[in-house]
């Protein structure tokens, strides 16, 4: 509980709770906060410990303690909490006026980076991981690249070109009967529900496995529907890209929007789809974007 109480008390800034936090806190440093029967953790204590010194503006300590979290986190293979923890260093190295990192080259402090099967997504100061998903790879080269327009076809392709071999992999348009878009929804909406299952739970692996599958979902019901939800045309390539893309980003949204509702709504404002897709945000928004 003290953990919990750390992360909401640095949130909202909240000094003297911080403060005595800290000392309550700094005792336990070597160790992982679990509850119950190690059924969820909220990481190592040094985490907290980093987020409480931020708030305290002790640059130094919440610089060392962070690294030392991240650092804990690699040896147990906990990905999600290695990657806020990193973020959140990242945010204190820039705070103290030391830009040793590519994120604090960014003034805004806005970050767009995947590391593996790991987004770390920074926006109004507020950090958060989230799962790699293609929308998550379609939004990153938008996001790296204001105001450009990206042809749908393009961001079937990756971004890399080879957008040829991209649109033939989507293959011949399915027919999908009512019954079967049913069945392929009612799926989705399960998997949402074991999705957030899976990442109260840091279950990294199970978590991959069902955002495969969902993936998948989601390109099969785009392949299979046009315009206002209408079966479309057979053999159009860019309508299959549009149709494919537009799944994929409005679902990468989604999933940003639970996890940062501010970001999300920003986005949903300023992400245009269609066979040509951009990022045009009503004020300028810079980012830091890379993708490993």
């Amino acid at each position: 509980m003290l953990t919990i109480d750390a992360e909401l008390a640095a949130a909202v800034a909240d000094r003297r709770r911080c403060a005595t936090l800290y000392g309550q806190l700094l005792p336990m440093a070597d160790e992982f906060a679990v509850v119950g029967a190690a059924v969820f953790t909220t990481g190592p204590i040094v985490l907290q410990l980093g987020l409480l010194a931020a708030a305290l503006g002790r640059w130094d300590d919440a610089a060392a303690h962070l690294d030392d979290a991240a650092r804990r986190c690699d040896r147990l293979g906990a990905q999600l909490l290695a990657a806020r923890a990193r973020a959140e260093h990242a945010r204190v190295l820039a705070a103290r006026g030391h830009p040793a990192t590519e994120e604090a080259d960014n003034a805004d402090g806005n970050l767009f980076r995947r590391d593996g099967d790991v987004w770390t997504v920074a926006f109004n100061g507020r950090t958060v991981p989230l799962r790699d998903a293609k929308g998550l790879r379609d939004l990153a080269v938008l996001l790296a690249a204001p105001g450009r327009e990206v042809a749908a076809t393009e961001l079937v392709a990756g971004g890399h070109g080879g957008t040829a071999t991209a649109i033939a992999a989507l293959g011949a348009d399915p027919v999908l009967d009512d019954r079967a878009r049913a069945a392929y929804r009612a799926r989705l909406a399960d998997l949402d529900d074991e999705l957030a299952e899976a990442d109260a739970h840091h279950d990294i692996e199970r978590s991959a496995r069902l955002a495969t599958e969902r993936d998948a979902l989601i390109d099969e019901l785009a392949r299979a529907t046009g315009l206002g939800g209408r079966r479309r045309r057979l053999g159009d390539a860019a309508e299959r890209a549009r149709t494919t893309v537009t799944a994929r980003i409005r679902d990468a949204i989604g999933r940003i929007e639970r996890a940062h509702p501010e970001l999300g709504r920003h986005l949903r404002a300023s992400i245009v789809t269609g066979t040509r897709c951009a990022y045009r945000p009503a004020e300028t928004v810079r980012w830091s974007v890379s993708q490993s």
